[in-house]
């Protein structure tokens, strides 16, 4: 009976202590976005996420940890799709469909917030930006590598540097839009927009490095 018991006041326990972790994550992604890494304690974010400070420090000995596990979180569902855009028996469309998904990502309004965040702090903080890059942006760049060399060794791109292509693929695809959305400036507004943009920045590429 005993056993019993413990299990039925497990689960409750359990679902209670995820609910806390996903209040604390949330409350430090929001404050994070709206006054930056170095202007955030811990101490706020118990306060406003109404959990204890030793709370926090149980789950997350550093603020840094939390900064991490706030990142990982947001970069968890599209880590997802791109996984699954990566599927496919064609590299390149399997290329394909894995930018897309991190181009939009990477113009969401969230992912737009902590990347400002980062830059703010790059210059006081450098460890902890590399990391955070390495950790959230790393998978994606392996991954994405890994496709453009399949596409070169099947033929469909003429270009042997993986490494270089996937710079030039990636500045292609982001880099005017995401720094006006740095910027505050309205970029690509509607997902056909969107859609225009990335068709053309694809095609691009492809007359660059195609076979």
């Amino acid at each position: 009976m005993k056993s019993v018991h413990s299990k039925r006041m497990g689960r409750p326990q359990q679902r209670e202590a995820q609910a806390l972790i996903a209040r604390i994550l949330e409350t430090a992604a929001r404050l994070f976005k709206e006054q930056g890494y170095a202007a955030t304690s811990i101490e706020q974010i118990a306060s406003v996420s109404g959990s204890g400070k030793q709370t926090i420090y149980r789950r997350f000995s550093t603020k840094e940890l939390l900064f991490q596990a706030v990142m990982d979180a947001h970069t968890a569902s599209v880590g997802e799709r791109v996984c699954k855009g990566a599927v496919n028996d064609d590299p390149l469309v399997a290329l394909r469909n894995t930018t897309r998904e991190m181009f939009d990502h990477m113009l969401s309004a969230d992912s737009v917030a902590f990347h400002r965040v980062l830059i703010a702090e790059a210059s006081r903080f450098p460890a902890l930006v590399s990391r955070t890059f390495e950790h959230t942006i790393g998978p994606f760049s392996a991954l994405t590598v890994g496709l453009l060399r399949a596409a070169v060794v099947n033929g469909q791109l003429r270009l042997a540097d993986p490494e270089r292509l996937f710079g030039l693929l990636t500045g292609l695809l982001t880099g005017w839009p995401h720094q006006q959305a740095l910027l505050g400036c309205e970029v690509l507004p509607t997902d056909a927009s969107k859609s225009q943009y990335f068709d053309a920045a694809w095609a691009v590429f492809l007359t660059g490095a195609g076979a």
